[in-house]
């Protein structure tokens, strides 16, 4: 990303060692000592504005010329299908309060809409 032409990057299952990436981005991490969480990176000179950071560390939002961005990382695993479905119906709602245009929803949401797609269990061989 040093030297490429990308002006706002999104990312998910980020860690606090993102902040020790020397770049011409500024950083806004969203990850706990110990948990994975999203961050954006924003090249210099380009205004990021009212910067919210999810306690969780599964959201972060803010503004770029007047378009919302927000970057949600989701529960992962059939166990945690209840934990995605509160992220986004109680979580991520209030995010898009007021929100009439101009918007990127952009995440990891771990949601699988066809079998096909799943990753396939691990098999164990006997010998």
């Amino acid at each position: 990303m040093l030297t490429s032409e990308i002006d706002v990057a999104i990312l998910q299952k980020v860690g606090p060692q993102i902040e020790n990436m020397h770049s011409s981005y500024k950083i806004y991490n969203n990850s706990t000592y110990n948990r994975l969480g999203t961050a954006m990176l924003v090249k210099d000179g380009i205004p990021f504005n009212n910067v919210k950071y999810h306690p969780s560390g599964r959201i972060i939002s803010g503004d770029i010329y007047e378009i919302i961005i927000i970057n949600c990382y989701a529960y992962s695993g059939s166990n945690q299908r209840k934990h995605r479905y509160y992220l986004f119906a109680s979580k991520v709602s209030p995010y898009l309060s007021g929100v009439d245009d101009n918007l990127i929803l952009r995440g990891y949401f771990n949601s699988v809409l066809q079998k096909e797609n799943k990753t396939p269990d691990l098999i164990s061989v006997r010998p």
